[in-house]
């Protein structure tokens, strides 16, 4: 036996936790086992053990935190990492019905453009969902944009037809949805319903002073209170709801008070998400804004539980603009990356195959640096498209406000919080 080179060791206020950054478990420990855990650990392939001892190895065994001696830890990242981003049960078709938005958010990245889907382009996504649905198991269509909910009529007529293409082929549907939250209203969020939604991401940017200088209408209105009368009509469905917030300076202290404003009983239905902006000359240290909000009720998770970090990283994934245009993903269509359109009968057209394949092959896994980096089963070597331009980048050493040991220290955190930690996580 030995133990996993990719082991974390993290306290969190009165515990300590050794992390393992390949099965993503963890065991929990306080102070008067922290001798005898280390001792363990120091010698874990003495002649003899106590019975105790062998059931504290058992857990650490079970937790991929002890591992076989003949076990290449590299090649098991190496497969994990092949099988998720190669699989081909379920597609994942991320649609731009609109470039435009009715906000003029101030450090918005993207460029807004009075392009809206048009028929041609949707009579060709509905021929290649035909063509798809006959070879996958699940369908998972995420609407973005743009504010996707500019079109949502035609949003619901797509979904209506994907979904039905779907159920004659014996093919799962669900979607997902990235909106700035403003345009819902009682009518169109009982519609949600039709949508199978697995997810649905909003944002608000503080408390109300701050959120309407940075997300106002277009015409200067602010938006904050909508926004939070949406939030919280969807938090009474069953939808798992994102809670975006962009930091800085300036709005990083309103963050708690943003928190009170939404009811405690529909706390634990929100996953909050808070993200430095890109503009930031200096980041804001997140992790206290984090801990107030798990302490207040609020989900925390670690997305990147699966072996790729975003949909854009998937073989089985495309973007497709309103124009019918394909990228691996909205930030690569801004900065005019695509790989070329989606045609007549739904085929792909590629302007250059070379570079499509290059894309896709994308990886961290021929990156020396990145061999030896115990984060690497978490950051599987970042945003496809940084990498694609460098392959040496090192997402790890890019501040963005929290770290991975952060983000550990929080999902056991919160598990503390809301009784998840197992009896077989805790020695």
């Amino acid at each position: 036996m030995k133990l996993s080179n990719y082991n974390m060791k993290l306290d969190i206020d009165n515990k300590h936790a050794i992390y393992n950054t390949i099965s993503r478990k963890y065991v929990l420990y306080d102070d008067i086992k922290r001798d005898c855990i280390e001792n363990i650990l120091n010698n874990i392939n003495k002649e003899k053990y106590s019975i105790n001892e062998a059931e504290v190895l058992k857990i650490f065994i079970k937790n991929g935190i002890v591992i076989e001696d003949n076990l290449d830890e590299f090649e098991k990242i190496t497969y994990l990492f092949n099988k998720t981003k190669y699989q081909d049960r379920r597609f994942i078709l991320i649609i731009s019905p609109t470039l435009d938005c009715n906000f003029r958010c101030s450090y918005c990245f993207e460029e807004r453009k009075n392009s809206y889907i048009s028929d041609k382009t949707i009579e060709n996504l509905i021929d290649f969902v035909k063509r798809i649905s006959k070879e996958v198991n699940t369908l998972q269509v995420c609407w973005f944009g743009g504010e996707p909910m500019l079109q949502f009529e035609k949003i619901k007529k797509m979904t209506k037809i994907f979904k039905d293409i779907c159920e004659n082929e014996g093919c799962n549907y669900c979607s997902t949805m990235t909106t700035n939250g403003y345009l819902f209203n009682d009518e169109n969020i009982s519609d949600l319903d039709m949508f199978n939604m697995k997810r649905i991401q909003i944002t608000l940017d503080g408390y109300r002073e701050f959120h309407d200088k940075k997300r106002p209408l277009a015409d200067g209105s602010g938006t904050f209170d909508k926004i939070l009368e949406n939030i919280n009509k969807i938090a009474d469905k069953d939808i798992p709801l994102y809670l975006r917030i962009n930091v800085d300076q300036n709005n990083a202290e309103s963050i708690p008070k943003l928190f009170d404003l939404i009811p405690k009983n529909k706390r634990n239905k929100i996953i909050v998400n808070i993200c430095n902006i890109f503009q930031n000359i200096e980041d804001v240290d997140l992790f206290p804004l984090y801990r107030i909000a798990i302490d207040k009720g609020f989900n925390f998770k670690f997305s990147r539980k699966q072996f790729q970090i975003c949909e854009g990283s998937f073989i089985n994934s495309i973007t497709v603009q309103p124009d019918g245009t394909i990228t691996p993903c909205q930030m690569c269509a801004e900065k005019g990356f695509n790989f070329g359109s989606i045609g007549k009968a739904g085929k792909l057209f590629l302007k250059n195959e070379s570079e499509f394949y290059k894309f896709r092959s994308t990886s961290a896994l021929d990156n020396e640096n990145c061999k030896t980096c115990n984060r690497l089963p978490l950051c599987l070597g970042g945003c496809y498209l940084k990498r694609y331009k460098d392959k040496n980048v090192c997402v790890a050493k890019h501040k963005i406000g929290k770290d991975f040991w952060d983000i550990i220290r929080l999902e056991i955190y919160s598990d503390i919080k809301r009784n998840l930690v197992k009896e077989l996580n805790i020695i």
